[in-house]
């Protein structure tokens, strides 16, 4: 009876019961389309968004993925799990601005597979697919067993919610799993691939050893290795690949304004109607409050060569694709491949030898630089720890040096000799550090800066007792004169001027609407661009007679955050857009 009262439900929400579907083996996608993997019903509303809300509002083509069935403990499993599947098609219609009617199918994943596919009716561009795998508390630790096990001898049965579409249950493998991903990212042909932390920060006090459920790590690894082998496959797909920090994120300040956070609080609580298992806890008032990326690309990935060629660089499928501006024509080519797995954050610096590409291995846990055409490993200043991004940065005679963050919050550098060749690890000291570091060469040598949960230190042959901040909301940026970083609660952006006798105080501006860092530089007073509340790139300027200019849209999209640079007269914003490309935007 509970079950036929759920269909009498199910139908008078718009749900359309469609006819089994096979997934083509070669089907485009045309256009940008984001493919989210997610272990739970919530997770993508609660940890991807307004990145996913972004491309929902926008248009753009979206396909969520739900691994688990999200079961729990509940008293009536295949109620529950319908419930939570019927929450998520009613938040994505209201994203949409949509009716919530759905078309559903079964479609077909091989002769031994199949899964539920919901389209929303008005705009069949959103889909949503439901796997339906136990989930790690009711379903005695399902993906983790799956993603232990290379025998192949242990199967996860799949459930069966009320009212299903795919109405038996199906059996899993670890490389039937990993094959099921690799087929819907053939099928769909992702531009983006939104994954879930593959790397939690060990800092967090629950959910040990995994630092974060077991779901969204073992659902981050698989969805990882799958990308991978997508991406060696026959077409070579081009795609960009972007993390999120799950339930740590409240451990961080709060990085979005206040209207986003109504926002994604308005989104969540559309879902939350129809999940009677959410709890009263402040978790769910902290979740929504935030969006932090894994591995952010940061705002370094841009420089000049030797040539003084503008060269750019990004993290595409498990490959470095170099985008190079010679005599006005942009080419790009992938560099070597680096030898593991690269994190999306590249930093780049050009000293006397050249150009040097330096990233964050996540199969090793170490910092990598390209130079010259090879890689070379420099290993990690605190090895089995979770250290951060790099930051690389030229000294005046020519030497390179790259900062990171220790697992310990401190920071740590290594530099080339005179040689070119690259010394060990020096431990600059430091503690609460986040990742995300900025260096400059300042008057009186170089100058390191790094976030804390409260405000920014400085590290200058030593670290300031005090450094005077408020509390950020996303890594510095730091050019010779000025710093500047996004302000928890708010979203302005703190801007700090170098006087004669040090660092000022913060002088407050309003932020771009959007999350993440802001670039600068220098032309006629400081130039800022940023991400604006619908993913565009948006930028401002510093008046004649002092404050800034209302931030203006550019129109060109952003997958993350762009950067600015300097260029001739000018200045020229680049960005990674949703269709994986570099978008270009000379700014005047």
């Amino acid at each position: 009876m509970k079950h036929l009262r759920l269909l009498v439900a199910l139908a008078l929400t718009g749900l359309v019961i469609a006819c089994s579907a096979r997934v083509p083996a070669d089907s485009a996608s045309s256009g940008p389309l984001s493919l989210q993997v997610v272990a739970h019903q919530d997770d993508d509303l609660l940890f991807m968004n307004p990145d996913l809300g972004d491309d929902v509002r926008a248009g753009r083509q979206v396909v969520t993925v739900y691994l688990t069935s999200g079961e729990s403990d509940a008293h009536d499993v295949p109620g529950y799990i319908a419930q939570r599947q019927a929450g998520v098609r009613a938040a994505y219609a209201a994203m949409a601005g949509a009716t919530d009617e759905w078309r559903g199918s079964a479609l077909r994943i091989d002769a031994d597979h199949s899964v539920e596919q919901y389209e929303l009716t008005a705009q069949p561009r959103i889909k949503l697919i439901f796997v339906n795998l136990p989930e790690d508390h009711g379903g005695a630790h399902a993906l983790r067993k799956l993603w232990a096990d290379r025998s192949e001898s242990f199967r996860a049965a799949t459930l069966v919610p009320a009212g299903s579409l795919v109405p038996r249950s199906y059996r899993y493998t670890r490389y039937a799993l990993l094959d099921l991903l690799q087929t819907l990212m053939t099928r769909f042909q992702p531009t983006v691939v939104r994954t879930q932390d593959t790397h939690p920060d060990t800092s967090y006090p629950h959910w040990q050893p995994f630092y974060d459920h077991p779901d969204h790590l073992m659902t981050a690894r698989f969805t990882e290795e799958a990308a991978l082998l997508y991406r060696r496959s026959a077409k070579q797909p081009v795609f960009v690949q972007v993390g999120y920090r799950d339930y740590n994120v409240e451990q961080v300040p709060v990085n979005l304004d206040r209207a986003q956070q109504q926002d994604k609080l308005d989104d969540f609580a559309r879902y939350r109607v129809h999940d009677p298992m959410v709890g009263t806890q402040q978790s769910y008032q902290d979740w929504p409050r935030r969006m932090y990326h894994r591995w952010p690309r940061g705002v370094s990935w841009v420089g000049r060569d030797e040539h003084g060629d503008l060269r750019a660089f990004a993290v595409r499928g498990g490959l470095v694709t170099g985008w190079t501006r010679r005599d006005g024509t942009w080419t790009s080519a992938d560099l070597a491949p680096p030898g593991g797995v690269l994190a999306p954050a590249l930093s780049v610096a050009t000293g006397r030898d050249g150009l040097h590409v330096c990233g964050r291995r996540t199969d090793e846990d170490g910092i990598t630089c390209w130079h010259g055409g090879e890689w070379t490993d420099l290993g990690s200043p605190s090895p089995g720890t979770d250290v951060g991004t790099p930051f690389a940065l030229a000294a005046p005679d020519g030497p390179v040096s790259v900062f990171v963050r220790t697992g310990g919050g401190g920071v740590a550098r290594a530099s080339q000799g005179a040689d070119g060749s690259w010394g060990g690890w020096t431990d600059l000291g430091g503690s609460g550090v986040l990742d995300g570091l900025a260096a400059v060469d300042g008057p009186d040598g170089v100058e390191v800066f790094g976030m804390t949960t409260t405000g920014i230190r400085r590290w200058h042959d030593g670290w300031d007792p005090v450094f005077p901040s408020v509390t950020p909301a996303a890594a510095p940026v730091v050019l010779r004169d000025a710093l500047l970083y996004r302000v928890a609660l708010t979203g302005e952006v703190a801007v700090s001027r170098r006087t004669p006798t040090g660092w000022g105080a913060p002088v407050l501006v309003p932020g771009p609407g959007g999350p993440g860092q802001v670039a600068a530089v220098v032309r006629d007073g400081l130039v800022l661009v940023g991400r604006d509340a619908a993913g565009a790139v948006t930028t401002t300027r510093e008046l004649p007679g002092g404050g800034f200019a209302p931030w203006t849209s550019r129109g060109a999209l952003t997958v993350d955050y762009p950067v600015v640079v300097p260029d001739g007269d000018g200045v020229l914003a680049l960005a990674v857009g949703p269709d994986g490309r570099l978008a270009t935007d000379p700014l005047t």
